[in-house]
C-alpha cells in the first residue's frame, strides 16, 4: 500500500486518444431530483463522456426530464424499461456501454466537477483497474466530509482488506457510484436482479480480481442518506431475511473459497455485530410481523454459535463484544434491557463530556441575503483556516415572519450543527441540573456576540465559539476572496427553483446593452431606525453621487433598486437616465441582487445587500466606479466595512 498527495495530479496529463467513460444514472419517480444529478455530471471537466439515463419504468415525470437534457447534449442517450429494479438497469448499462471506463450515479445524488477527470488520471498514473473515491454524506442536518486529500494505492488483496475490516478512513463501500470501472475489469460481472444490497458480493469479488486500485480521499461524490422513499431508508423489514443476510452468507462462502480464512472471522464479526443491530431496532416495533422477524433472528444466531464463537475469539473482537454477544446468547430479552440502558443513559452522557472539549465553530446564520452571504464568506474563511466550522441556520429562522434564507439561490450547502452541539456551546440545556449549576457558577457559553463593526481578528482564532453577528468586512475572507466570488454564483436555470422572472427579462437587456449604473435606495426598515439609519442617505448624497457619475461615466443610464418604488416614481420618474426595477418582492429580492451584479458601476446605500452587488459585480476591471455613503452607521466606526474600490462621498 504506497499513498501520496492528490496535487500529484495536476501534473499528469492524460494522452489522446482519450479514454470513453460512460456513466449511468439510474433513473426512478425522482422527478424533484434528476436534474441536479444529470447537470452534476454534465459539468465534469472531463468531457469525453457518454451518458446513459436508464429510466426504469418511472411513473412520475422523470422520464420526460431526461428526453429533454437528451435534446440538448448529444453525449447523453435515454434507455426507457420497465421497472425491474436498479440491479436490471445497472446490468442493462454495462451491456450497453460504449465506453473503455464505467461509472454509476444515483439519480437522487450529484458529483463534483473533477470526480472522473481526478480518477482517471489517478488510475492511469498507477494503472490501476479500479478507481474508487471518498464521499460526502448529505443530510437535514448538514454535510459529513471526511476528505484529506491523499491518495492510496493498493495491490494485491489490500483494498479487500480494508473493506472486510470496514476501515472508516477509507471509504470503500459495497457501493458502484463511488467507483470508476474498467470495463475489461467488469468481464461478464453483473449484479444480482431483483434484490436490494446487490452490491455486497459483487463489490468483493471486484476487489480480489482489480490488478490494482487506487482510492482518492477526497469526497467528489455527493452521497443523500435521508430522502424519503429512498430504497434505502426504508429501516429493517423483511428485505434483511431475504436479501441482505443471504448475500452476506455469499460473500462469507467466497471469501472461503480464495482462501481468506482471517477475513472469514473479520466478515463475521461485522455480520453478527450487525444482525444485533437489526434485533434491537426491531425491537422498537410492536406489530407482530416485527417480533417475528425478531425470534428468526434469534434463531439464525443461535445456529451460528460455533462460528460466533470462532469470529469472538479471533484478535479482532474485544472482551465487551464478546460479553456482549453471549449474553444475547443466553438471554435476548436480558440484552435487551441492558442495551437499551446503555443507549438512553450510558452513551450520551459521555458524549456530552467529549463534546465539551472539541473544536467547533458555529456560526448563526442571521438576517436579510446580504448578512447570509457575509456569514457564508466567514465559514469559508473559517473552513480554510482548518476549523471544524457549522452554520446554524435554524436558531433565528423560527419565527413565522422572519426574512427568508436565501443562500440556496447559489446551490450552497453547508454542515449544521446538531441539537445537542448547540446546547454544548452556548450552555442551554434545561434539565433541573443544569439549571442549578449555572445560578451556582454562571453560564458556561462559548457565544461571541459581535458587538462593534470593526474587523476583530479574533474571530479568525477560535477553535470554539458561537458566532452571533454580520461580520461585514472583506477582511473576515481575505484569503479566500476569489472563492467566495465563485460559491455566489447564481443558479439560474431556466426550469429550476430560481430562474430570472418574464418581468425581470426586459430589465436585463437593457443592463446588457447600456452602461449600466446600480443604484440602491433603501427605504422601509431604515426609517424605522432612524437614530441608526437616518441622515446618511440622504437626497443630497444621491445628488451628489448622480452628478459625479454622469461626468466620470457619459452616457450612463441607471437603474434604481428600492424596496419602496411607488417613492422612487414620485421623485425620478421624469428623470430620462433613470430606470426603476420593479416586480421584485422580499421573495424574489435576489433577482434585485442578480441585476445589480451585471451592471458596470454602482451608487450604494449603506446595505450589506448592495454591497454585494458590487463586489460580485461582472465588471471586475479598474475602471468600475463605486460610490459609497461617507458613513454606514451612524455613531458607529464602520471602517472595515469599505473596501479598497469604493469613493465615499461627503
Amino acid at each position: 500500500m504506497k499513498s501520496f498527495d492528490i496535487t500529484s495530479l495536476k501534473q499528469f496529463h492524460i494522452d489522446p486518444p482519450l479514454p470513453l467513460i460512460t456513466v449511468t444514472i439510474t433513473v426512478y419517480n425522482i422527478e424533484a431530483y434528476i436534474g441536479k444529478a444529470i447537470e452534476s455530471v454534465q459539468n465534469q471537466t472531463y468531457r469525453n463522456l457518454e451518458i446513459l439515463l436508464v429510466d426504469d419504468g418511472s411513473k412520475d415525470n422523470s422520464g420526460k426530464i431526461c428526453d429533454s437534457y437528451a435534446e440538448k447534449d448529444q453525449r447523453i442517450r435515454v434507455i426507457h424499461k420497465a421497472n425491474g429494479g436498479p440491479s436490471e438497469a445497472r446490468n442493462l448499462a454495462m451491456e450497453q456501454a460504449k465506453g473503455d471506463y464505467l461509472a454509476f450515479v444515483d439519480g437522487d445524488d450529484w458529483i463534483e466537477p473533477e470526480m472522473y477527470e481526478s480518477m482517471l488520471k489517478a488510475m492511469l498514473q498507477t494503472q490501476a483497474e479500479l478507481g474508487i473515491c471518498a464521499y460526502k454524506e448529505v443530510s437535514a442536518k448538514g454535510i459529513k466530509d471526511p476528505s484529506n486529500d491523499k491518495i492510496i494505492y493498493f495491490q494485491d488483496d489490500e483494498a479487500l482488506e480494508s473493506f472486510i475490516k470496514e476501515e472508516e478512513e477509507i471509504q470503500i463501500q459495497n457501493a458502484v457510484w463511488n467507483k470508476l470501472f474498467s470495463k475489461k475489469l467488469l468481464k461478464e460481472l453483473r449484479l444480482p436482479v431483483g434484490k436490494y444490497y446487490e452490491e455486497i458480493l459483487f463489490t468483493t469479488k471486484l476487489l480480489h480480481q482489480a490488478q490494482g486500485i487506487v482510492y482518492l480521499n477526497q469526497a467528489y461524490y455527493n452521497y443523500v442518506i435521508d430522502r424519503s422513499g429512498s430504497i434505502m431508508n426504508q429501516g429493517t423489514g423483511k428485505r434483511i431475511f431475504t436479501d441482505q443476510i443471504p448475500l452476506y452468507m455469499e460473500k462469507r462462502q467466497f471469501l472461503q473459497e480464495i482462501g481468506r480464512e482471517d477475513l472469514v472471522q473479520i466478515h463475521n464479526l461485522f455480520f453478527y455485530k450487525r444482525l444485533l443491530l437489526h434485533y434491537m431496532e426491531l425491537q422498537k416495533h410492536k406489530p407482530e410481523k416485527y417480533q417475528t422477524m425478531s425470534k428468526e433472528l434469534v434463531d439464525l444466531l443461535k445456529k451460528e454459535k460455533v462460528n460466533i464463537k470462532k469470529a469472538y475469539n479471533s484478535p479482532t473482537a474485544n472482551t465487551n463484544e464478546k460479553k456482549r454477544m453471549e449474553l444475547f446468547l443466553k438471554s435476548p430479552k436480558l440484552y435487551k434491557m441492558l442495551d437499551q440502558i446503555n443507549e438512553s443513559y450510558l452513551i450520551p452522557n459521555k458524549q456530552v463530556l467529549r463534546n465539551q472539549t472539541e473544536p467547533l465553530v458555529v456560526i448563526q446564520l442571521s438576517g436579510g441575503m446580504g448578512n447570509q452571504m457575509f456569514q457564508y464568506a466567514l465559514y469559508l474563511q473559517l473552513k480554510a483556516l482548518g476549523k471544524n466550522v457549522k452554520i446554524d441556520d435554524v436558531t433565528e429562522y423560527q419565527a413565522e415572519k422572519t426574512r427568508p434564507k436565501r443562500l440556496d439561490v447559489f446551490d450552497i450547502d453547508y454542515p449544521r450543527p446538531t441539537e445537542t452541539e448547540l446546547k454544548i456551546l452556548t450552555d442551554s440545556y434545561v434539565d433541573v441540573v443544569s439549571k442549578l449549576r449555572r445560578k451556582i457558577t454562571g453560564r458556561k457559553t462559548a457565544e461571541y456576540l459581535e458587538t462593534s463593526p470593526v474587523f476583530d481578528q479574533e474571530i479568525l482564532q477560535k477553535d470554539r465559539a458561537y458566532l452571533v453577528g454580520c461580520f461585514q468586512s472583506e477582511k473576515y475572507f481575505a484569503e479566500v476572496k476569489e472563492e467566495v466570488k465563485k460559491a455566489f454564483t447564481f443558479q439560474l436555470e431556466a426550469s429550476g427553483k430560481y430562474q430570472i422572472t418574464r418581468e425581470m427579462q426586459p430589465y436585463l437587456k437593457k443592463i446588457q446593452e447600456t452602461r449600466a449604473v446600480s443604484v440602491h435606495i433603501r427605504r422601509g426598515d431604515y426609517l424605522e431606525v432612524n437614530d441608526l439609519y437616518g441622515g446618511i442617505c440622504t437626497p443630497e448624497y444621491y445628488a451628489k453621487s448622480f452628478r459625479k457619475m454622469r461626468q466620470e461615466v457619459p452616457g450612463c443610464h441607471f437603474f434604481l433598486f428600492t424596496n419602496d418604488p411607488a417613492w422612487a416614481k414620485e421623485i425620478y420618474e421624469k428623470e430620462s437616465d433613470i430606470t426603476i426595477v420593479e416586480g421584485n418582492d422580499e421573495d424574489h429580492g435576489y433577482l434585485d441582487l442578480y441585476l445589480m451584479t451585471q451592471c458596470q458601476h454602482y451608487i450604494l446605500a449603506n446595505s450589506s445587500f448592495s454591497w454585494w452587488g458590487a463586489y460580485l459585480s461582472k465588471n471586475q476591471s479598474d475602471n468600475k466606479l463605486v460610490l459609497a455613503p461617507p458613513k454606514w452607521f451612524n455613531g458607529r466606526d464602520c471602517k472595515d466595512f469599505y473596501t479598497d474600490d469604493m469613493i465615499k462621498i461627503e
